[in-house]
């Protein structure tokens, strides 16, 4: 069962804290997730926020007294920027259909509807649960009860799209048996009536009609590329993306685009299948930096950190010469979180100096050198 808490700092990073630790007590570290605002140079936000909600069971929206009219630098309500890391994943969640809880801190009570966005409308329809200070413990136990009752529903009713594959493929098959059937059948000669006989001489013999060519299939369109993946897929697109792949079995881009599909589905399984084969294919235009950086993702996803590092240490190796540092500066920035992760602090902190230097050849200043530099301060303390 994977949590994600959504919590604004300002507003309720003390409940958070300790929410976070009964949870991390009740379900294990690996297993909660938060502080996805951490995201660094090089790394595309929206991409990592779809990327960690699509990998979670049950977000919650932890709502202080400040959390409708929190304000930016600049005196602009945070819920009104569509670059809110907040309202992000929340919309993130709501789209995929993530089971979304709110979270009311000491007294609060919803907001109105017409006082956030309108991506946040599905929030208002999903149950609350209160948690206060004074009954802090035994407001807890009642949400984890619930987190529980969820994990349960879901394990029993949850739906595997390895017994869906068949059914889906066979069904598309005999769709397009059926096109071909009918389409032949429109198209084939019809046979004329043997002429009256008029004398007991016989029939000439015919010359042998030559079978006319049979009716050739248009191939099935591919579905949507990379560009709108962020669409919620159900079962029909998949159907759309398995038909295509069973055609075009060694295209390495659209195999791709078909295992994020099946992220955005919650089929973390078959989307790690498509992105193993993907790697093995030649790319198109997506690149092998690309693939081997979601299949990284991927691995770590499914809990093979190992396979995840060695997968990164590939997407470093995989991009062209003439690729923006921008790019190489990701995979660095991924494989340093994965060497942290992995207890591998030393390189963590080189992959973290690289970045660094990298950012400041590229962008001729240290606005985003600094973030690095707070990382490598940051493990050097907690892992002295």
């Amino acid at each position: 069962m994977r949590v994600f808490l959504n919590y604004r700092r300002d507003d309720s990073a003390a409940h958070s804290g300790r929410l976070y630790d009964r949870l991390v007590h009740k379900f294990g570290k690996s297993n909660i997730f938060m502080d996805i605002d951490a995201i660094m140079p090089g790394e595309d936000f929206e991409r990592v926020i779809e990327d960690e909600i699509a990998g979670c069971d049950c977000l919650l929206v932890m709502i202080g007294d400040g959390w409708l009219h929190a304000k930016d630098d600049h005196g602009n309500r945070r819920l009104e920027n569509p670059r809110d890391f907040v309202l992000l994943e929340i919309a993130a969640a709501l789209n995929r259909g993530v089971t979304v809880i709110p979270v009311l801190l000491d007294g609060t009570v919803m907001p109105p509807s017409e006082q956030i966005p309108d991506v946040l409308q599905g929030l208002l329809r999903r149950q609350a649960v209160s948690i206060s200070h004074a009954s802090f413990h035994h407001d807890v136990d009642r949400l984890i009860a619930s987190i529980e009752r969820i994990r349960q529903k879901q394990s029993t009713a949850g739906p595997s799209i390895g017994k869906h594959l068949p059914k889906i493929l066979l069904a598309c098959a005999a769709i397009v048996a059926l096109v071909y059937l009918v389409t032949a059948e429109r198209s084939a000669p019809v046979e004329e009536p043997p002429p009256p006989v008029t004398q007991s001489t016989p029939d000439p013999v015919q010359p042998e009609r030559q079978p006319e060519p049979q009716p050739v299939i248009a191939e099935a369109p591919l579905p949507s590329t990379r560009v709108n993946a962020g669409v919620v897929f159900r079962f029909g697109t998949l159907g759309e993306y398995m038909t295509a792949v069973e055609q075009k079995p060694r295209d390495a881009d659209l195999r791709s685009d078909f295992a994020d599909a099946l992220t955005q589905a919650g089929f973390h399984k078959e989307a790690l299948e498509q992105l193993r084969a993907a790697v093995s294919l030649p790319p198109n235009v997506i690149g092998r930096g690309f693939l081997f950086r979601d299949l990284a993702k991927s691995l770590d996803r499914m809990g093979d950190l190992d396979g995840a590092i060695d997968a990164a240490r590939k997407s470093l190796t995989n991009w062209p010469s003439n690729k923006e540092p921008n790019c190489v500066g990701a995979s660095e920035t991924q494989l340093g979180k994965l060497l942290e992760k992995a207890g591998d602090y030393n390189g963590a902190i080189a992959m973290w100096q690289d970045v660094k230097r990298r950012q400041i050849a590229w962008r001729k200043s240290t606005e985003f050198a600094d973030s690095c530099q707070e990382q490598i301060n940051r493990i050097q303390k907690a892992h002295p």
